[in-house]
């Protein structure tokens, strides 16, 4: 174990350094799969498209008997590109909750620090009364101002831990919100894939019907 890791250790600080690595580590990913998710959500507006202007073209040199097929995969795009907003406007509420997610995180891990160097510098100060002695003045400590100042070390000594126990609670029930918003991510991307895979049917079909259409 190295110096840092020992002095980490010894200050308590370990416990939530893990914590800030693991959801570093969570926030990169999350960032990757936003990225590939919007890719996607182009790459899927770009076949609509296409697959509108090859409908618009159709109607136009498609024979009789070909009408009722052009009117029906026209439907079916309406609806893809309904399902496609719809996907877009999940994946805008993911982000902004995990943008507010990683706010929340940074702010409870931040307190988490302070409040962790308040109770061990109290500890340090109440390790000073064993001496019986002010280490500056020299004066006994188990009277006048000092009497004071340490009941109030004494004080944080016994609070403290309570509420640092907390705060790791909330920094661990915000990572299983982050978690949580990945599931629903992965349920976009699944989307994603079932709907380019529909699209990509769509076009072969039209294209189908096009070379038809000019024999």
């Amino acid at each position: 174990m190295d110096k840092r890791n020992i002095v980490d250790k010894l200050f308590g600080f370990s416990i939530i350094n893990d914590m800030y690595t693991r959801v570093k580590d969570i926030k990169k990913e999350i960032k990757d799969e936003i990225r590939s998710i919007e890719d996607e959500l182009r790459a899927i507006d770009a076949l609509i498209v296409s697959a509108q202007n090859k409908i618009e073209e159709l109607e136009k040199i498609s024979a009789d008997e070909n009408k009722e097929k052009i009117e029906q995969l026209k439907k079916e795009v309406l609806s893809l590109t309904a399902d496609q907003k719809k996907l877009n406007d999940a994946q805008g509420k993911i982000v902004k909750l995990q943008e507010d997610l990683e706010s929340k995180i940074d702010e409870k891990s931040s307190e988490f620090n302070k409040s962790n160097e308040v109770l061990n510098n109290a500890k340090r100060k109440l390790k000073l009364y064993e001496n019986k002695k002010c280490p500056t003045c020299e004066s006994a400590l188990d009277e006048g101002i000092h009497l004071h100042i340490k009941q109030q070390n004494e004080d944080i000594a016994v609070s403290m831990p309570a509420a640092l126990s907390q705060l790791q609670e909330d920094v661990n029930n915000l990572k299983q919100e982050f978690n949580d918003s990945r599931k629903k991510q992965s349920a976009v991307t699944s989307k994603l894939w079932e709907l380019s895979s529909r699209i990509n049917a769509i076009k072969s079909e039209l294209t189908s019907l096009d070379r038809k259409s000019t024999r």
